[in-house]
């Protein structure tokens, strides 16, 4: 069986499947990325609904110009640092490492906060129950331990 140079060609990708596992997305999401931004993607039978194919190099520079002149959520900066200018993408999950990186960080300065939320609030356990011990308040320092506790957790 003879090879069709257009479907043996490494650079085409012959389906919206394999477009958008080449771009690392749903199809719906290229779809709409086709009606909505310009995808370059071509029909050879010419109809609106027909069967696509698309060349890889040419996703490349529309990824390239797309994010280029676009902001995106995950180029938004998560921390104080000094805003920097994202680098162009030159791999289709580009924007997957980044958010994956971005997520890291904000799970890790979560579990900071965390912590020093868990001593904040002992130190203000101690420090009502030596001013019930203090006050002479009966009972007061038994009531200071059991009931803030609930409300730090």
């Amino acid at each position: 069986m003879p090879s069709d140079p257009i479907t043996s060609n490494a650079e085409v990708l012959n389906s919206w499947k394999e477009v958008a596992l080449y771009m690392g997305r749903g199809v719906r999401t290229v779809q709409r990325w086709e009606q909505d931004l310009g995808l370059p993607v071509r029909r050879p039978r010419g109809k609106a609904r027909s069967a696509v194919i698309a060349m890889r190099s040419e996703l490349d520079r529309w990824l390239l110009q797309t994010t280029k002149n676009s902001v995106s959520l995950t180029t938004l900066p998560l921390d104080t640092s000094p805003v920097t200018t994202p680098q162009p993408p030159c791999h289709p999950h580009y924007e997957t490492h980044a958010l994956a990186e971005k997520t890291h960080r904000l799970l890790a300065r979560s579990l900071e906060l965390c912590a020093r939320s868990r001593y904040l609030s002992e130190q203000i356990n101690l420090g009502v129950a030596q001013a019930c011990r203090l006050s002479g308040v009966p009972n007061a320092s038994a009531l200071a331990d059991s009931s803030l506790p609930a409300l730090a957790s």
